[in-house]
């Protein structure tokens, strides 16, 4: 069974070296988009892929708020070069950590032409120390004892390759089955890491999504929420504040907080270690330098036709989107 894994990248050079050395246990190629990265996540990818790992690199511009069609028009290359039997659509924050010999078994249970769904288990961090780590993801992070709003994420079977159209997020698709046969092996997900992390991840992402004059009425809802809090708290979030909202990620106002299960070993082996040092340090002010002028870029390229497709995504397709390779 030739497995290979498909994800859009921005700005993931503390996470990314880890999120190949985990999946590559499970995952037979990697097809990584990088959506305008202007930190170390490029030089991550170029190291590991010269040490051996297995990891073709193409490159997009345009604004992240395309992401299914970045996705679907990766996971139809992906196919043309790699012919797989399965594609998992990973963020560089997901994880397969069960054996490959499990993996392989639920995916072959699944009926013929489906699709398949992962559950996520959210990873919390119980300090803020992360970058003091090497193996920051087995020594710090421990799991949810239970997930009260729970998402799946979609692998694709090769013969769906060419026709599905995938959802922003690859929770789901907006062409294609609308059924996915969910896996009883979790997806691993560590969506908070460090303060700086999560400052980028709220501020920025945020402003992305605001962008969207159809953003859907719960869409990124924990953004806002966050966002709020960041604000209250003066745009500062000391170990208290970063450890109160790495348990929050995720719930609606209201929602009783899961406890953390603090018995079970970390995410991943204890030998899944960070070897590029000083790639992975987060820049807040530099990632929102690098937002603005992207986006004053695109805005002073567009004609009348194109600002008003970027304003209501109206006439954008795949046929939109293109890739350029990368060295």
């Amino acid at each position: 069974m030739k497995l290979a894994a498909v994800s859009v990248v921005r700005n993931e050079c503390d996470i990314v070296e880890l999120f190949i050395r985990v999946n590559r246990r499970v995952v037979d190629r990697f097809f990584v988009v990088d959506n305008g990265s202007s930190d170390k996540t490029l030089d991550v990818l170029r190291a590991l892929r010269v040490e051996g790992f297995p990891i073709t690199i193409w490159a997009c511009s345009l604004l992240q708020y395309y992401q299914g069609y970045i996705t679907t028009h990766a996971m139809r290359q992906a196919f043309a070069e790699f012919a797989f039997d399965w594609c998992f659509l990973l963020d560089a924050d997901e994880f397969l950590t069960a054996p490959r010999i499990e993996v392989e078994g639920a995916l072959r249970a699944v009926a013929p032409d489906t699709l398949a769904g992962m559950k996520w288990r959210t990873w919390i961090p119980t300090s803020n120390d992360y970058a003091a780590h090497d193996n920051p993801l087995f020594s710090i992070f421990r799991p949810r004892r239970s997930e009260l709003r729970q998402l799946i994420k979609l692998a694709v079977p090769g013969s769906l390759a060419t026709s599905a159209i995938l959802s922003k997020g690859n929770h789901s698709v907006a062409v294609g089955p609308s059924y996915a046969e969910v896996l009883k092996i979790p997806l691993d997900h560590a969506p908070v890491r460090s303060p700086e992390q999560l400052l980028t991840k709220v501020m920025i992402n945020l402003r992305k999504t605001e962008l969207k004059s159809k953003r859907g009425k719960h869409e990124s809802y924990h953004l806002d929420q966050m966002a709020s809090a960041v604000r209250r708290w003066g745009f500062r979030i000391e170990s208290a504040e970063f450890l109160e909202l790495a348990e929050r990620y995720g719930l609606l106002p209201g929602d009783p907080i899961s406890e953390v299960d603090l018995d079970v070993p970390g995410l991943g082996l204890a030998s899944d270690r960070i070897c590029y040092h000083g790639f992975h340090d987060v820049n807040l002010l530099e990632r929102l330098d690098v937002f603005i002028g992207s986006l004053v870029g695109e805005l002073k390229c567009c004609d009348a036709d194109r600002f008003s497709a970027l304003s209501h995504q109206e006439g954008v397709n795949e046929a939109s989107i293109h890739f350029s390779a990368t060295l």
